[in-house]
């Protein structure tokens, strides 16, 4: 079963600037706790959370025997997560100002802090890839990512 993270935020329609208000991008970067919003639902300006061991250590691709996993590496910092329509993902299909497809929302990760969220339109970003690394002013699409092997963790 797939975990997630969860950003709330209000959104413009990219065609006629429409307000969209109150809306979950769903996503999968740092501490995932469960398939459903609930301990941990970011806002812009927030910090990626990573659930931590006692010593302090945070485990990179790390699966939680009773719940969760830490989705990617704290050490990536700088990256584009996108919610490109996941079964569970919180926007509507279409702006109910005027009617524009809405494929999915993209959010900017800088220096570990979300930063900027957009709604993105069909082709702008690959459907199957959910990570992008910012390298060299560039977006890198990290396919592997989506499938990287983890480590289980028994508590």
């Amino acid at each position: 079963m797939p975990y997630y993270a969860y950003l709330h935020t209000d959104f413009h329609c990219n065609s006629c600037g429409a307000l969209l208000e109150n809306h979950l991008v769903t996503f999968k970067w740092g501490y995932c706790p469960t398939r459903v919003p609930a301990t941990v639902v970011y806002l812009l300006g927030d910090q990626v959370f990573w659930r931590t061991f006692s010593d302090g250590t945070r485990p990179a691709w790390a699966l939680f025997h009773r719940g969760g996993w830490n989705f990617g590496d704290p050490a990536v910092r700088d990256l584009v997560v996108v919610d490109v329509r996941t079964d569970v993902s919180g926007f509507p299909d279409d702006c109910p100002a005027c009617g524009v497809t809405i494929h999915g929302a993209a959010i900017d990760i800088e220096d570990g802090i979300f930063k900027r969220v957009w709604l993105i339109a069909p082709g702008q970003f690959e459907d199957d890839v959910g990570i992008y690394l910012r390298r060299d002013g560039e977006l890198v699409p990290m396919r592997e990512w989506m499938f990287h092997e983890y480590t289980r963790y028994d508590f």
